[in-house]
């Protein structure tokens, strides 16, 4: 048997280990994000990120968009892969570099994102089974057009 003061200090310490392990997470709980931001995050870099990303000055032309819908993606039970070759403002300047590619077969999308209320284009260029063929596009395209891209999924758009 312990003595009542022994039963006290037992008591104290245990009483002081719970509060010390319990309240660092009340005062400042972990910061975990949620798993669709993370994705989001993960698959998506913001244009300032983008080691493509061009401001394009404004001049008006007829433009030929190609939309994708979230939803036609999503369809396809195997996750895809492109190369994001830029974001732009304006599509004026990179429409002859479209027109090329889509000339010499490459598979260009380009996606529409309302970014601080305005309108932004990201390019992506393929649409792939794996990441190996998306990375290897890449290089290709880096080597016949000097375009700039990085690899990304498009299974979570």
């Amino acid at each position: 048997m312990l003595s009542p003061w022994t039963r006290k200090i037992v008591i104290a310490l245990l009483l002081a280990i719970i509060v010390g392990w319990w309240m660092p997470k009340v005062i400042h709980p972990p910061r975990v994000l949620p798993t669709p931001i993370k994705k989001f995050i993960d698959v998506y870099a913001p244009p300032h990120l983008d080691p493509g990303a061009q401001m394009v000055e404004e001049k008006k032309q007829p433009i030929e968009l190609v939309h994708h819908e979230k939803n036609d993606v999503k369809e396809h039970q195997e996750t895809k892969w492109a190369v994001q070759i830029g974001s732009y403002r304006n599509l004026t300047q990179i429409q002859p570099t479209i027109n090329e590619l889509k000339s010499q077969g490459y598979t260009v999308i380009t996606h529409p994102v309302d970014m601080d209320g305005k309108p932004l284009f990201r390019i992506w260029v393929g649409e792939l089974n794996s990441r190996s063929a998306a990375k290897s596009l890449s290089l290709e395209l880096k080597d016949r057009f000097k375009l700039q891209g990085f690899v990304l999924k498009l299974g979570d758009i």
